[in-house]
């Protein structure tokens, strides 16, 4: 009898009061602790800043308002289900709490209610927050652990499970992390319909924006929502977060984390960023066995688009203003990327920040500009679209963008006016270069067809550096001239002297479509212009096919390596005061195994 007991506390695992009705829920003292003992409807929200216990002990919570204005404590095991809406009204908007402003725990939170917020910014400070869950976090240690959005959001920043997490006060600080682990989304999450006044909307699958952060970690999230945001709002899309911001401008511990995370919905942005994982990461940032293969547009039924690029795994990376390091490894992209503007990337499309890493990434999907509404150049690259210049980047914080052991077998298609300087490439379709910011590859393989229409490669686009290096890469794809196409050549310049680049070891396949070896669009620069059959073998070596194939094979396991993803299952776990209860399910189950074991011993 005893050991039962002890086994019915450690599975059923409900401590506090019970709730029964609507009335129940609203005489909750703020600071109790409180279970669910059946559905209830809620169409009042509590308005005491909540800082106690709230477990749905796997009920259903119906609302017609969001359940508290404000929730600081533990809540766990609880379904949500009805319709809010909010938008008549200025604020921050989520089916379970408005805001989060100090440390909270969400755990097992299934949202199937659809969240309607206000669709302007509160004010100049804020931007209106409309989450599946939560509106906005202001700030304070925040995980939210196995929660899932199947809601429809709308809101001006909107998110799955948050739409906004603001620290206006900059704390910056380990302490005020917040923490994404094992979360999903299959709702539509729009910020269509929303205006930009000072600040742009943005929509996340997971997280709709992060502005004025440091310490943010995504594991193992997935989204397979419809993730979109129109011209009106003039923001970026993500899959799993649209827009992360630091006011720092130099790299330290703070860090913007993607671990085994996962999209396979549509992601579109009308005129700003849009990306498989996220639109924009302006802050220190690493993905690590992230996967992109839902289609990530932008410029789509939009004039006079401005800002509008796209990436199968990041649209953009870094500060425009600092030199923020990224790191992007075992990375995969095989979704179709179509851009609006002028930059296209399988893993990144766009970066003016500091260094950035690419290490066993692989795209499979299609990487154009075929949208290109602007009449500007089309920069396509299987791995990386475009850099641009970066003042800030000093020579001792260089901007070095490194390709190591990675692949690209999908298409890349240049933009759409043959005037303009359309660069593609297998890996890169154009780097902004100098002594200080400047592109290596090493150990990289294209298979796919790459489209010339101005500059094309099956490895390198255009960089303009000598201190360029690209070694023991392997080109067994192919150029095909677009119509109005010219230069089809290993990798293109202007003023540097490709001579002085450090170029050894790499193979092209026999007839690809190349033409020239290296080749300058500087008019003063002939030197550089080096036809295909003049090239040092040392440096560039036509092969045949089986030999080309045959050296891919010499590299070993280089791009994506599903295998090498880590366990999702394992994560940290977060201490709470309800570890007790696990505490008292192990206990409970092995007091259950030993009697069942000295029981067979007696038989």
């Amino acid at each position: 009898m005893m050991l039962l007991s002890v086994l019915a506390l450690g599975v059923n695992a409900v401590e506090g009061t019970a709730v029964k009705t609507a009335a129940d829920f609203a005489g909750m003292t703020a600071d109790g602790k409180y279970y669910l003992d059946a559905d209830i409807n809620v169409d009042a929200t509590y308005a005491t800043a909540f800082t106690g216990t709230f477990d749905g002990n796997g009920h259903t919570v119906t609302v017609s308002v969001p359940m508290f204005a404000e929730f600081n404590g533990t809540a766990k095991n609880l379904t949500i289900k009805g319709a809010v809406d909010t938008s008549a009204t200025a604020g921050h908007t989520g089916a379970f709490a408005n805001t989060v402003n100090g440390n909270a725990s969400f755990e097992k939170i299934v949202n199937e209610a659809s969240v309607k917020g206000y669709l302007s910014q509160v004010d100049k400070t804020y931007r209106a927050g409309t989450g599946g869950i939560v509106g906005l976090i202001l700030k304070g240690a925040v995980v939210f652990t196995e929660c899932v959005n199947k809601g429809e959001i709308t809101g001006h920043a909107a998110g799955g499970i948050v739409g906004s997490y603001d620290d206006k006060d900059k704390t910056y600080t380990a302490d005020y992390a917040v923490t994404f682990v094992n979360c999903e989304n299959s709702g539509h999450v729009s910020a269509s319909d929303s205006t930009k006044v000072d600040n742009a909307g943005a929509a996340g699958g997971i997280l709709g924006i992060g502005n004025k952060v440091a310490y943010v970690t995504f594991k193992n999230c997935k989204n397979s929502g419809k993730i979109e945001a129109d011209k009106a709002c003039g923001g970026p899309a993500g899959g799993i977060c649209s827009y992360i911001y630091t006011d720092i401008k130099a790299d330290g511990n703070e860090l913007a984390s993607f671990i085994d995370c996962e999209n396979s919905g549509e992601v579109i942005s009308a005129d700003s960023q849009a990306g498989g994982i996220t639109g924009w990461s302006r802050i220190k940032a690493e993905f690590t066995n992230c996967v992109n293969s839902g289609n990530i547009l932008s410029g789509i039924n939009a004039s006079n688009v401005s800002n509008g690029y796209c990436g199968g795994i990041a649209c953009r990376v870094s500060s425009d203003k600092g030199a923020l390091s990224t790191k992007i490894i075992n990375c995969l992209n095989s979704g179709n990327v179509n851009s609006g503007r002028d930059q296209a990337g399988g893993i990144v499309a766009y970066h003016n920040g500091g260094p950035i890493e690419f290490v066993n990434c692989t795209n499979t999907g299609k990487i154009s500009n075929e949208t290109n509404q602007t009449g500007k150049a089309g920069k396509a690259g299987g791995i990386f679209g475009s850099h641009g210049q970066n003042s800030e980047a000093k020579a001792d914080s260089p901007a070095i963008i490194s390709f190591t052991g990675c692949t690209n077998s999908g298409e890349i298609l240049p933009g759409k006016d043959a005037s303009k300087d359309n660069y593609t490439g297998g890996m890169f379709g154009y780097i902004w270069a100098s002594s200080t910011q400047y592109a290596t590859a090493e150990k990289c393989v294209n298979t796919g067809t790459i489209y010339c229409l101005k500059i094309a490669s099956q490895i390198a686009g255009y960089t303009n550096s000598t201190n360029t290096s690209i070694k023991d890469c392997v080109g067994n794809g192919k150029i095909v001239l677009a119509e109005g196409g010219q230069l089809p050549s290993f990798i293109g310049l202007s003023s540097a002297v490709a001579a002085d680049y450090a170029i050894s070891g790499n193979k092209i396949v026999k007839d690809d479509g190349t033409q020239y070896f290296t080749y300058s669009i500087n008019a003063d620069n002939s030197a550089s212009v080096v036809e295909l059959k003049d090239a040092d073998p040392a440096k560039l070596a036509v092969v045949e096919a089986a030999d080309a194939q045959a050296a891919i094979a010499a590299l070993g396991a280089i791009g994506y390596q599903a295998a090498q993803a880590s366990d999702p299952g394992t994560v940290t776990p977060v201490v709470t005061g309800d570890g007790i209860v696990w505490v008292a399910l192990v206990a409970a189950v092995s007091v259950l195994g030993m009697g069942i074991a000295l029981k067979t011993g007696k038989n």
